[in-house]
């Protein structure tokens, strides 16, 4: 028998239906709409197609999306400029930067500028050093502080599949801030023994056989084989690289569905909830002012 599928897609799709009742409630107290605003710069093919699904999506459940678009020649400052118009607008509840970035303009420099109280995809200093400050989940409960939407993704997924955290050996592959140090950080927050691996690790396949949760975000399409794993082990994959046209994961998905349980393989798992997850973050932004 084959790994169970954990669908993301379809997990996103009832949670994005309570969260646009929460948005409804929200336009009718304050009486204007929950607003996100995107910054995007460059001419980027996935970046303009990922913009397009999440305006699609939230605009379905009664969000205003307010997207500034620059060319791929802008300055660092026209992009600070536009960002602290975003960031001012009283309507606008949380702004978010896409990537990637032309060489001239600095992600770090642009995050540095948002205010962490609309930061909704929670890179600012405050909202990293609150996350890494806490040492459960019910602490992190416990405080205002937006999480990165693809860990908290991540998380429900594991808890979709029924695995358990506690006690769990779990490699994480990839360091990157977005995605692979908030689940490495938030599975330790779950009671997992964590190990966090990346393009520097030698060996590892040691590492992966000895680990009951794997999650992939590397970014490495197809690098993540199931002769490496421990049998019926739970695989996440978060690892996203366009091989032509085609959207990949870090998972070879045909072998690794052989050996593991359970895989959340790409595209469907991690991505729909991902989007859920920002939403979430967004009406917390607006009920908090």
């Amino acid at each position: 028998m084959g790994a169970k599928i954990l669908r993301g897609d379809l997990i996103a799709g009832r949670i994005l239906s309570a969260l646009g009742a929460r948005a409804a409630a929200l336009e009718r107290k304050r009486g204007y709409p929950p607003a996100l605003a995107i910054l995007r710069i460059g001419d980027n093919p996935a970046s303009r197609a990922y913009a397009r699904n999440q305006i699609r999506i939230y605009e379905s459940r009664g969000i205003s999306v307010r997207v500034a678009e620059l060319g791929s020649k802008s300055t660092e400052r026209a992009a600070l400029k536009v960002l602290d118009r975003l960031t001012g607008d009283p309507r606008v509840d949380g702004v978010i930067v896409h990537t990637p970035l032309p060489p001239a303009v600095r992600f770090d420099a642009l995050i540095a500028r948002l205010p962490p109280e609309k930061d909704v995809e929670g890179l600012t200093l405050r909202n990293y050093g609150m996350l890494y400050y806490a040492k459960t989940l019910q602490e992190l409960k416990s405080k205002d502080v937006f999480v990165p939407p693809t860990a908290q993704a991540i998380l429900m997924l594991l808890r979709a599949s029924g695995t358990k955290l506690a006690g769990a050996a779990a490699v994480v592959v990839g360091r990157s801030g977005i995605v692979g140090r908030p689940a490495a950080h938030l599975l330790s927050c779950a009671n997992a023994t964590v190990t966090l691996c990346h393009s520097k690790t030698a060996n590892l396949a040691r590492y992966l056989r000895q680990a009951d949760i794997v999650v992939c975000a590397a970014g490495r399409p197809r690098s993540i084989k199931g002769s490496d794993l421990k049998k019926g082990c739970t695989v996440i994959d978060a690892g996203t690289s366009y091989v032509g046209a085609k959207l990949r994961g870090d998972a070879d998905a045909e072998s690794v569905r052989n050996a593991a349980r359970a895989i959340a393989p790409v595209p469907g798992g991690v991505g729909p909830l991902t989007t859920a997850m920002l939403l979430a973050n967004l009406l917390n932004a607006a009920e908090r002012r």
